[in-house]
């Protein structure tokens, strides 16, 4: 349509935004994980209201979305989606992924940037090192951004 703007994904408002918000990186290491053995561990837009979650420790609040089996190997998988080369990660995101980590079982993050069809791999303790420094959400919320070196294209 002429002169029609589309609206990106940032510009929604937050209501259409967490509609969507994980389905495409989701279904990205879905694709990615082929033959591989997943399970899915987290929650996928739990139905709990925020105060509800907010009751809960943050290991409990903050739960790896899969459990991956590979090569004999086990691992967490924390699936992240954005539109650039680094990612975004909450503090208190951290810090309840930290319970999952120190459990003694590998925990990653997959990061697939949808803007340029790749995905990427980067373990917690990257994410500890690489992170930038603190910043905040228009709503509050601590964050860090995470640059993302190494990218991968998805198998189609």
């Amino acid at each position: 349509m002429l002169g029609s703007n589309p609206v990106t994904y940032k510009d929604q408002p937050w209501y259409k935004r967490f509609e969507v918000m994980g389905q495409t990186a989701e279904a990205a290491f879905n694709v990615w994980a082929g033959p591989r053995i997943i399970q899915r561990l987290g929650y996928d837009k739990s139905p709990l209201p925020r105060g509800a979650m907010l009751q809960l420790p943050p290991f409990a609040r903050h739960i790896p979305d899969y459990i991956l089996w590979d090569e004999g190997l086990v691992s967490f998988v924390e699936v992240v989606g954005t539109a650039r080369r680094e990612f975004k990660v909450r503090s208190s995101k951290l810090y309840g992924l930290e319970t999952w980590r120190n459990s003694g079982v590998p925990l990653d993050f997959f990061v697939f940037n949808s803007t340029a069809d790749e995905y990427a791999f980067v373990s917690y303790e990257q994410a500890l090192v690489r992170r930038g420094p603190q910043e905040h959400f228009y709503d509050g919320n601590v964050f860090h951004r995470v640059p993302v070196d190494s990218w991968t294209a998805l198998p189609r």
